[in-house]
């Protein structure tokens, strides 16, 4: 008897691997903010985090996880009075569901708890897999015995996603403190008007808030000053913009920038390499 075959269409698919460890950091722990071309995952063990990504300020305990899409900007602290303790992966997510990941944080159950060990623990066995992330765009040879584990890790995680993309994100993690909304509001504002070349006054105004008030609260959130992180955002929404086929001088018109060469000098800064060899290795 013939069979139709019922096709499988994978709503995410884990491409690519980076880095997996576990680290534990003092009470006076703060990253540095960062964005990069990768997804993040940060699932806290034991103790409180605070994390800032986009416009959004989180506080998240004990099994609680986050996930940074790519070129999202974020920035992470201890914000308990007690060692903190973390699981970090970095990895390649392809599929348009691993959007809602980002949507927020999730609580994980005992069996998806145990699902990110056992991945954990099968990426430290890998004798190729980077346990830090102090180079996690290295290449690396490897057994047909990593080969096996490393698809594991794939499988593991593509699972845990797929688990965690039937519940809802929690709400109660958010941060809705008076400096936290402001915050927002900061961040809100460079976003709305991204196509114009603002100053700190600029946004101040914008935003109703005392230019020191201002730069006090977008410091204690992002770590860095108010007009790199407009850059970034301007930069981020430039590689959009490419991807759409716009050219270099239409971008840098479009985002604000007195000219392109002002323009190229900032795109190099963040990314390291010019508009023209990005859109090149696109």
């Amino acid at each position: 008897m013939n069979r139709i075959p019922f096709p499988i269409k994978k709503i995410i698919t884990i491409k690519s691997l980076y880095s997996a460890f576990d680290v534990i950091y003092d009470k006076d722990y703060a990253f540095p903010g960062e964005q990069h071309d990768f997804w993040e995952l940060v699932f806290v063990v034991d103790g409180t985090l605070g994390v800032a990504e986009d416009e959004r300020v989180y506080e998240l305990t004990k099994n609680q996880i986050i996930f940074h899409k790519p070129f999202a900007f974020h920035r992470l602290w201890n914000a308990g009075n007690t060692p903190l303790s973390l699981i970090i992966m970095s990895f390649e997510a392809l599929g348009k569901s691993s959007n809602q990941l980002s949507n927020g944080v999730f609580n994980l159950s005992p069996m998806d708890y145990h699902l990110l060990i056992n991945t954990l623990d099968e990426a430290k066995a890998c004798s190729f897999f980077p346990i830090d992330s102090a180079d996690p765009c290295g290449s690396y040879t490897y057994s047909e015995e990593d080969s096996i584990s490393i698809q594991c890790i794939a499988a593991h995680l593509e699972l845990l996603f797929l688990h965690l993309l039937r519940q809802s994100t929690s709400n109660t993690a958010q941060n809705k403190s008076i400096s936290a909304k402001n915050y927002k509001k900061i961040v809100r504002t460079m976003s709305e008007h991204i196509s114009e070349n603002l100053s700190v006054t600029d946004i101040a105004g914008l935003c109703d808030l005392s230019i020191s008030n201002m730069k006090k609260t977008f410091s204690m959130y992002s770590g860095i000053g108010i007009m790199s992180y407009f850059n970034k955002m301007k930069i981020t929404k430039a590689i959009s913009l490419f991807k759409e086929g716009m050219s270099i001088v239409e971008v840098s018109n479009k985002l604000g920038f007195s000219n392109q060469n002002y323009f190229s000098t900032v795109f190099k800064r963040e990314m390291g390499v010019s508009p023209m060899m990005y859109i090149k290795m696109m």
